[in-house]
Formats: C-alpha cells, sequence, structure tokens
C-alpha cells in the first residue's frame, strides 16, 4: 500500500509532489490496535491553487465535510476536471488510473491519494473500482 500527494510543478502542471509506503505503528506489546496515519494537514481555509481543467460541483460547500463510498462501474472515464474540495480518498476495490497533467499513475486496492483540488482524471480498469473519499470543503 502507499500513499501520494497531488500538487503542481514549477510550470503550473499537476504531478505527485510526495509519496511514500503506508507504514502501520502498533500501540505496545499485546495492544490489539494498529494505526495508519495517511495523511495529516491544518484544516484552516486555503486558497484554491486553480488550473486549466473545469470545475466539477461534488456538492460539497465551504466548511461542509462528506464521506463517501463510490463505486465506478469497469472502463468508466471521468475527464480532467478540478473540485473546490481537498479530497482524501482510498481505493478500495479494483483498480484505476489516476491521470494527471504531467503522468498517469495505477491504483490498487490500499492504495490512497491526497487531491488538494487540483487537476486530474479517471480511468477504471476492467473489473471496476470502489473507492473511499472524504471531501472537505477547504478551498476557496
Amino acid at each position: 500500500m502507499r500513499w501520494l500527494v497531488v500538487g503542481q510543478d514549477v510550470d503550473g502542471r499537476t504531478d505527485v509532489v510526495s509519496q511514500g509506503a503506508i507504514e502501520t505503528t502498533e500501540f505496545g506489546a499485546g495492544s490489539s490496535l494498529a494505526l495508519t496515519t495517511v495523511f495529516a494537514a491544518s484544516l484552516l481555509a486555503h486558497p484554491n491553487p486553480g488550473g486549466q481543467a473545469p470545475v466539477r460541483d461534488v456538492g460539497v460547500g465551504r466548511d461542509s465535510f462528506e464521506f463517501r463510498i463510490v463505486h465506478w462501474k469497469p472502463t468508466h472515464v471521468a475527464s480532467m476536471h478540478r473540485t473546490n474540495t481537498l479530497d482524501c480518498i482510498c481505493i478500495l476495490h479494483g483498480s484505476v488510473d489516476l491521470v494527471l497533467d504531467t503522468r498517469t499513475l495505477s491504483l490498487i486496492a490500499g492504495d490512497c491519494v491526497v487531491n488538494p483540488g487540483l487537476d486530474h482524471g479517471w480511468q477504471v480498469g476492467t473489473d471496476g473500482c470502489t473507492i473511499a473519499i472524504a471531501l472537505l470543503g477547504v478551498l476557496v
């Protein structure tokens, strides 16, 4: 499993700006609890960095939060777009390609992505894809 954070390169194009393996921390010997922090940040309002793709309204207003499970049918394509939300996404089942301005990344179950409202698209694999997504309306 891995985590990816989408950002912009020096030319303003979307790319992965940080990434790593998801590691689990256990809480002492004999503990039945383990924790994985995938991403952490201040939830203060931030300016939307913008982009070239059209803005897609995902129905989450400023200072709002939604947690969704999304099921995409096999070979579904979502063209390049951006949102006014900070999106925290975890692939639960299947596979999907994350399309950025600079490259396309293949994601599988367990992979996680943080996208702060930047240009991106999706190309779903032949088995479909299910994601969990937390949408935070913190971008203005």
